[in-house]
C-alpha cells in the first residue's frame, strides 16, 4: 500500500483508498464519527492559500472557493442526514469537522470543518440536496472574528461565558526614575553695579525661594552681599548647601545670567570660569568643577571675560569623563558653592595681590540646585507577554487554542519581556485598585503592539497559536521540490517587486511623554528614516501603541489621583532581567527618626515602606547621617520602619533627616536598566533607565530581513539616513553580544545613519527585489496538500524546518520562492496545476 507520499492522483490509481468522515462536536445530540461518501463537486475543486503580508500567518486555506460541495439526500444519505439535524439544532454555530483520509492517512487532519452559515438546501433528481463550503474550524475563526474584542485577562470567565483560570501574574521589582527635589535662588541684586575684590571668586547675593528641600544649612542668603561697592565693602553669605548626608546626584540649572569679570590694573586677557565649588566640613575646597568659560568681552575699551547664559542645565551626565564619576555629588559634611572664578587652571591656588572686578549685567539671574534621589524598587504585578497572549486565545477560542513560542518561551531573547497596564501600574491606594484588572485584544496586545515591536509574527497550527520572529518565516530551508516539472509558459511572470520597495521607515512608540520635567532626555519615542529608494515612494511604518519610554512610565506610576485616567488602559512594555544578586539603594525623604522602646523607628510620609522589598530578619544599611550603620528589620508598616542594630549599646540619634539606605536582594526579576551593555552614553540615568534595547534604531535591526530585500540592488557603502530622531538620539549603546546576542552588535549612536553593510551583517534580507507568479503542471492535489504541510507544518511535522522555499524551474533557471500575499498557493483540482506567487529568495553568494 502507498502511503500518502507514495500516491500520484487518488483518483486514478486503482490501489488508492479514499474514504470520508464528518466529525460532529458541540452538539447536544449528535455528537460521534459518521462514514460518509465523498461530497459531490469535490473532484473539481479549486483550492487556495492567502498568506498575510504583515504577520505572515494563513489568512485563508478555502477547499472549494469556486466550486460548491454538495450532499445529495439519494447518494449521500448519512452526509446529508447527519448536516440537516446538526444545522437544525445549533444554525451557523454548529460545527462539523471534514476530514479525508487516503490509504488510512488524515489529508486534512481536524483543520476543517462545514461552513453552516452558508449552507442552502436546494433539489435535485427527485432529491434534496445541502450545498455549502469547507472552512477552517471554528476554534481559528474565533480567533480572527475577535481579534479586537477586549478581554479582560483577570476574568475567570471566558467570551463564551464558560470557566477559565485568571492569568498568572508575577511581582516583579521595577526601579523607578530618581525623584528631583529642587532649591531655587533667585538674585537679591536690584541693579547693575560692579564690584572690586582682592579675591579670586565672586557670587552676587542670591536668596533661597520657598521651603529648603535639600541641604541642612540655615542661611537664607548666599554668595556676597555688597555693602556699597568699592574695594572689599562685601560679606560671604554662606554656600548654597551644606549636608550632613550624602548627595549622590546633584544638578545645576543657571538662567539670566550675564557677568563680566577682569584683572584690575592688567591690560592682558584674564579669562571667567563659572565653577562650582565642593567644600570640605571646613569649609576648604576639595574639588572645583568647571561649568562654563567666559568669552573675551570689550567694554568701553576695557577688555573682560564675559559668561553670557540664557538657560543652562548642567548634569553628572554632561560633566563626568566617563559612566562611574559622578562629578556633582556630595558626601555627609560637605557643601556647595556657585561662583565666578578668574584665572583658573584646574587648582586652587590665586595671585592674592590681585584685584578683581566684577561686573553684574543682569539683575533676573537665577539658580536652581536640583538633588534626584533614588527611590527604592517598587514592586508592581506584571504578566509574560507570552502568557499574556495565551490567555487572550484562550479567552477567545473557548480554551482549545495555546500559545506557543520560541522566542518568547524559556530561553528565548524576549522570554522575559513583561506586560502591565495603567492601572496596575499607578501609585493609588488599595482601596481604589481594581484587581490586577487587564483588560485587553489581540490587536491592541499583538497586531498594534508587540508585533511591531519586536519584529514578530504568528500562525495558528492546529491548537497552537505560534509566535516567532520574522526569521521563523522565511527559513534558510527547502520544503519543497518541484524542479523538473516545467512550467506553463502562459501563465509566468518575474517582476520588480515595488510592494518591498520602501522609501520611507517609521520606527519606535505613538506614545511618549511629552511637556514633562527632563523628557528631553527620553530616547525611546520614533524615528523618521529613508532608504537609498529614490523611484518609488512606499511607506515602512512599524511604529508600536505600547508604552517603552521610560518617562510616560514614570508619569503613569506618579499618578496618585483616584479619577480615571487616560493611561489605565494602556499597555506598558517592560524588558525584564533575572538578577542573582542585587543591592538596592534609596534615599527616604524627611525621614523622622524616633527611638521607641530601644529600638530605631524610621517614618516617612514621601516614601512608603511597605514598597520596600525587605522583610522582617532582613539587614539594612543607612549609609550616612543620622544612625549610620548595619539594621535588622523588625517589623514594617507603609508609614514605619522598625529597626534593631546590629551592634550592642548603639546611641540612637533623634532628627529628621534625608536618609540614605541600601539593602541586598537574591534572585530577583526586575526591570533591565544597564545589565547586558558594555556601553551607554547620553541616558538620563544608567541605574534607573528602562527598555533601552527597545530603542527605535535597535527595532529597524530587527526587521531589515525584511525590509532590506528591496535594497538588493543597493551598494554596501549607501545608508539609511536618519531624517528625524525625537528627542535624545545622541544616545550611544553597545550591547555585550553574550547576554543579548539578538540585537544590533558594536557601536551605535541612535540618530547616525546606518551603512547598508551593517545592517547587512546583522541580518541577511530573506528575499531579492523581485516576485513571481508561476504554475506548475503535474501537481495532483495530493503532492498540492503534502506540499503544503510541509512549508506550513513542518517537514515531518517539524515546525523548525516549516515555512522555507519551494525550488521551480524557470527560465532563469531554477529558483527558489517564497509563497507570500494573497493566493500565494491556487491548486486547480481537475487540472492538476498549481501556481505559485511570491517573492524570490536571495541566495547566499548573490
Amino acid at each position: 500500500m502507498y502511503g500518502i507520499n507514495g500516491v500520484k492522483n487518488v483518483s486514478f490509481q486503482d490501489d488508492v483508498s479514499q474514504s470520508f468522515m464528518l466529525v460532529v462536536i458541540d452538539s447536544d445530540h449528535y455528537n460521534g464519527y459518521y462514514h460518509i461518501h465523498m461530497p459531490d463537486g469535490f473532484e473539481q475543486v479549486v483550492s487556495f492559500v492567502d498568506i498575510n503580508d504583515e504577520f505572515f500567518n494563513v489568512d485563508n486555506f478555502i477547499l472549494g472557493d469556486s466550486t460548491d460541495l454538495e450532499f445529495v439526500s439519494y447518494n449521500n444519505p448519512k452526509a446529508f442526514d447527519i448536516i440537516d439535524k446538526v444545522y437544525k439544532e445549533k444554525g451557523g454555530d454548529g460545527q462539523i469537522i471534514f476530514q479525508w483520509y487516503i490509504n488510512g492517512n488524515d489529508v486534512l487532519g481536524s483543520d476543517f470543518q462545514l461552513n453552516l452559515n452558508k449552507i442552502s438546501y436546494q433539489y435535485e433528481k427527485s432529491s434534496q440536496k445541502i450545498v455549502t463550503e469547507i472552512k477552517k474550524r471554528e476554534s481559528q475563526n474565533k480567533i480572527f472574528a475577535r481579534e479586537d474584542t477586549s478581554v479582560d485577562l483577570a476574568r475567570d470567565k471566558n467570551l463564551d461565558g464558560n470557566e477559565i483560570s485568571p492569568v498568572e501574574t508575577q511581582d516583579i521589582l521595577f526601579k523607578e526614575l530618581r525623584r528631583p527635589e529642587s532649591n531655587f535662588y533667585p538674585t537679591d541684586v536690584i541693579k547693575q553695579h560692579n564690584v572690586i575684590l582682592a579675591q579670586q571668586g565672586y557670587l552676587q547675593t542670591m536668596k533661597l525661594s520657598g521651603e529648603r528641600n535639600i541641604g541642612n544649612n540655615n542661611n537664607i542668603g548666599s554668595g556676597f552681599f555688597s555693602y556699597f561697592g568699592g574695594k572689599n565693602y562685601v560679606r560671604y553669605l554662606g554656600d548654597q548647601i551644606s549636608t550632613n548626608t550624602d548627595i549622590d546626584d546633584l544638578s545645576i540649572t543657571m538662567s539670566n545670567i550675564e557677568m563680566l569679570g577682569r584683572q584690575e590694573g592688567d591690560s592682558r586677557y584674564h579669562t571667567m570660569t563659572l565653577v562650582a565649588l565642593i567644600k570640605d566640613n571646613n569649609g576648604k575646597p576639595v574639588n572645583i568643577i568647571p561649568l562654563k568659560t567666559g568669552e573675551k568681552y570689550m567694554q568701553d575699551g576695557v577688555t573682560f571675560s564675559r559668561i553670557h547664559i540664557i538657560s543652562e542645565k548642567y548634569t553628572n551626565y554632561n560633566l563626568r569623563d566617563n559612566n562611574t564619576s559622578f562629578p556633582l555629588s556630595l558626601k555627609a559634611g560637605q557643601s556647595l558653592e556657585i561662583s565666578f572664578y578668574m584665572d583658573y587652571e584646574g587648582y586652587f591656588e590665586y595671585d592674592k595681590k590681585a584685584y578683581y572686578e566684577w561686573v553684574i549685567l543682569s539683575t533676573k539671574m537665577s539658580i536652581e540646585i536640583t538633588a534626584n534621589f533614588s527611590k527604592p524598587l517598587k514592586s508592581i504585578k506584571a504578566i509574560t507577554l507570552k502568557n499574556a497572549l495565551d490567555q487572550v486565545c484562550k479567552n477567545y477560542s473557548d480554551g482549545k487554542i495555546s500559545v506557543e513560542s520560541n522566542i518568547l518561551g524559556q530561553g528565548g531573547a524576549f522570554e522575559h519581556t513583561g506586560i502591565s497596564s495603567g492601572i496596575m501600574m499607578r501609585n493609588i491606594p488599595d482601596a481604589y485598585m481594581v484587581s490586577n484588572k487587564f483588560s485587553t485584544s489581540l490587536k491592541s496586545l499583538f497586531y498594534d503592539g508587540a508585533a511591531p515591536l519586536l519584529a514578530l509574527g504568528f500562525d495558528i497550527l492546529k491548537d497552537k497559536f505560534i509566535v516567532e520572529d520574522v526569521d521563523y518565516f522565511f527559513k534558510d530551508i527547502q520544503v519543497y521540490d518541484l524542479s523538473g516539472k516545467g512550467f506553463d509558459e502562459y501563465n509566468y511572470e518575474l517582476k520588480n517587486s515595488l510592494a518591498d520597495a520602501f522609501n520611507n521607515l517609521y520606527f519606535g512608540c505613538k506614545k511618549y511623554s511629552t511637556n514633562k520635567k527632563s523628557d528631553l532626555k527620553n530616547y525611546n519615542t520614533f524615528i523618521e528614516a529613508s532608504t537609498p529608494i529614490k523611484s518609488a515612494k512606499t511607506k515602512f511604518d512599524k511604529k508600536t501603541n505600547l508604552i517603552i519610554d521610560e518617562f510616560k512610565i514614570q508619569e503613569i506610576i506618579n499618578d496618585s489621583s483616584t479619577k480615571t485616567s487616560e493611561s489605565d488602559d494602556d499597555i506598558v512594555l517592560i524588558d525584564m532581567i533575572k538578577v542573582s544578586e542585587y543591592t538596592d539603594q534609596a534615599v527616604i525623604l524627611n525621614c523622622v527618626h524616633i527611638r521607641v522602646n530601644e529600638h530605631l523607628e524610621l517614618r516617612s510620609s514621601k516614601t512608603p515602606f511597605d514598597q520596600i522589598s525587605v522583610s522582617q530578619g532582613d539587614i539594612i544599611s543607612i549609609n550616612s547621617g543620622l544612625n549610620n550603620g548595619y539594621w535588622e528589620v523588625l517589623a514594617k508598616t507603609s508609614v514605619t520602619l522598625k529597626l534593631k542594630s546590629t551592634k550592642k549599646n548603639i546611641n540612637i540619634q533623634e532628627g529628621t533627616v534625608h536618609t540614605p539606605i541600601s539593602y541586598d536582594l537574591k534572585n530577583i526579576i526586575k526591570n533591565r536598566s544597564d545589565e547586558g551593555f558594555i556601553e551607554k552614553k547620553g541616558i538620563l540615568n544608567s541605574e534607573t533607565t528602562s527598555n533601552l534595547r527597545h530603542n527605535p534604531k535597535f527595532q529597524m535591526a530587527r526587521w531589515f530581513g525584511y525590509f532590506g530585500s528591496g535594497l538588493d540592488r543597493k551598494k554596501d557603502i549607501e545608508q539609511i539616513s536618519v531624517n528625524k530622531y525625537k528627542n535624545n538620539g545622541s544616545v550611544e549603546l553597545q550591547v555585550d553580544s553574550l547576554e543579548i546576542p539578538n540585537e544590533l552588535q558594536g557601536l551605535t549612536r541612535l540618530q547616525d545613519n546606518e551603512d547598508l553593510k551593517r545592517l547587512r551583517t546583522h541580518k541577511q534580507p530573506y528575499f531579492t527585489n523581485r516576485e513571481i507568479e508561476i504554475t506548475i503542471p503535474f501537481v495532483s492535489f495530493e503532492e498540492f496538500f503534502q506540499l503544503y504541510k510541509n512549508w506550513r507544518f513542518g517537514i515531518n511535522g517539524d515546525r523548525l524546518k516549516n515555512r522555507g522555499y519551494i525550488t521551480v524551474d524557470t527560465p532563469e533557471g531554477k529558483l527558489n520562492i517564497y509563497p507570500f500575499g494573497r493566493m500565494a498557493l491556487e491548486h486547480d483540482k481537475k487540472f492538476n496545476e498549481l501556481t505559485i506567487r511570491g517573492k524570490v529568495k536571495k541566495n547566499k553568494n548573490m
